[in-house]
């Protein structure tokens, strides 16, 4: 959807996917190739990569992996920027090298399928993280140099919906920020020795939190 400056306008950019029970489970934007080119990136029953060329989309099949949810960020702190994803259990690393798109295993995230993943410094520690749900258990994974080493966070009441990573509460420091079914949204923030859990919000269903500054107050 493009805004005309008195509507929104809505593009057709592409038909992805070969199998129709497959719906569009994520999107995410940004530059996966380190060319600085921001591009469209959908997992279905694969993951898709949308680039613009100037007058068409053209379409590239990234993995044949079919990806619960995706981010984009420099999770292992070498300059670059890799698209993660959660499938079958798993999360996973795509790295472009400039000619193709190297696979890595990052690590098994749990017990379901439904992994979700957000990349970035919750513990402001100058470093960034791989931060994973799969439903019932929280997670994070962090390069040391050699490997994915894991560390368990938490577990939940009942399933995790959604995942996101920012500063929620404006004081300066990043937050990880969980939603549960049928249960409150969850703040974890680093205290400097662990993690502190708090609920930020009454019970209800929510899905898939994110978080801007969408009333322009210059607050989050």
């Amino acid at each position: 959807f493009v805004w005309d400056g008195f509507s929104w306008v809505r593009q057709d950019v592409a038909n992805v996917g070969s199998v129709s029970s497959f719906r569009a489970r994520a999107i995410v934007i940004g530059d996966a190739r380190n060319d600085g080119l921001n591009r469209v990136y959908v997992a279905t029953n694969s993951i898709y990569e949308l680039t613009w060329t100037g007058s068409s989309w053209d379409s590239q099949t990234v993995s044949a992996s079919a990806a619960y949810w995706m981010d984009i960020g420099d999770g292992d702190n070498d300059g670059n920027q890799e698209l993660y994803f959660g499938a079958n259990k798993q999360v996973h690393q795509l790295a472009w090298d400039g000619a193709s798109w190297n696979s890595v295993l990052v690590g098994n995230a749990g017990p379901n399928d439904s992994v979700q993943v957000a990349v970035g410094d919750a513990d402001n520690n100058g470093s960034n993280e791989v931060y994973v749900h799969d439903h019932s258990t929280v997670s994070r994974f962090s390069w040391d140099g050699s490997l994915w080493v894991k560390e368990d966070i938490a577990s939940s009441e009942q399933g995790n919906y959604g995942i996101a990573l920012g500063d929620g509460n404006n004081d300066s420091e990043n937050e990880f920020y969980v939603t549960n079914a049928n249960h409150p949204m969850r703040q974890y923030k680093w205290n400097g020795s662990g993690w502190s859990a708090s609920d930020i919000n009454s019970y209800f269903l929510p899905t898939y939190p994110t978080i801007g500054d969408p009333d322009h107050d210059g607050s989050n």
